[in-house]
């Protein structure tokens, strides 16, 4: 039996171009494909919450054109690469597990999930308005859909908005269970996230951030394996 090791980075550029081929022809594929979940993802859906040998990393900006597990900051198990063959399907797969993923489309005004009341573009506009909701929520409808303003179609603009204006005095205490709320809602009620996300499988997530270490997703994968759990439950 052959050994499983990790792909270095002479692999990965061996590989660049063949992944840049196959990546573009899944490109093409329809979203209906998106959904096609392997079913074996229930074989061990009890597993723990992230295996640290296979690491996905992740941005707004993120590139398509390698395999998981063969991007900057990834590591995988050469043997492990075809596990993730649903994944490499899907464009733009890393991109949608930014916090500032907006629908599909031209639409500025479509949410990407509702929450509380409201309809939000982004979890990016959720995370920026929730900050104020007791003490000014004045300033939390604005970053709503809802509210018609302009940062609340644009993710950039919401980043920028009120940031010298102190959040609400007990929002540290909840901002971690807000954020997995809001992850929740925009997995859950759009089905080719959902199952973008379910076909991680059990990977490490980690978001990129220039000049610090990459930030563990932690809430981001409570939600998958809360998912999961569905998923497997219902079928």
């Amino acid at each position: 039996m052959g050994l499983c090791i990790h792909s270095n980075t002479k692999k990965r550029k061996t590989t660049s171009k063949t992944t840049s081929k196959t990546t573009s022809k899944n490109a093409k594929k329809t979203i209906k494909k998106y959904s096609n979940h392997d079913k074996s993802i229930c074989l061990n859906s009890s597993v723990p919450l992230y295996d640290n040998s296979v690491v996905f990393q992740y941005y707004s900006k993120s590139k398509d054109n390698e395999l998981p597990g063969m991007g900057a900051g990834e590591k995988i198990k050469r043997c492990d690469v075809s596990k993730y063959e649903q994944l490499s399907a899907i464009p733009n797969w890393r991109k949608m597990l930014s916090n500032f993923w907006e629908p599909p489309g031209k639409d500025t005004n479509k949410a990407l999930f509702s929450l509380g009341g409201h309809n939000w573009r982004t979890v990016q506009h959720y995370l920026q308005g929730i900050k104020y909701m007791k003490e000014n929520p004045k300033y939390y409808r604005e970053f709503s859909l809802d509210s018609g303003s302009v940062f609340s179609k644009n993710p950039l603009l919401a980043k920028k908005m009120y940031k010298d204006i102190p959040p609400d005095t007990q929002f540290k205490m909840h901002e971690e269970a807000e954020r997995e709320k809001a992850l929740y809602a925009k997995y859950s009620q759009n089905i080719y996230l959902k199952n973008m996300l379910l076909n991680t499988l059990n990977a490490k997530l980690v978001h990129f951030r220039r000049g610090k270490p990459p930030l563990v997703s932690y809430e981001l994968m409570r939600v998958r394996q809360k998912l999961r759990k569905e998923f497997c439950k219902n079928n």
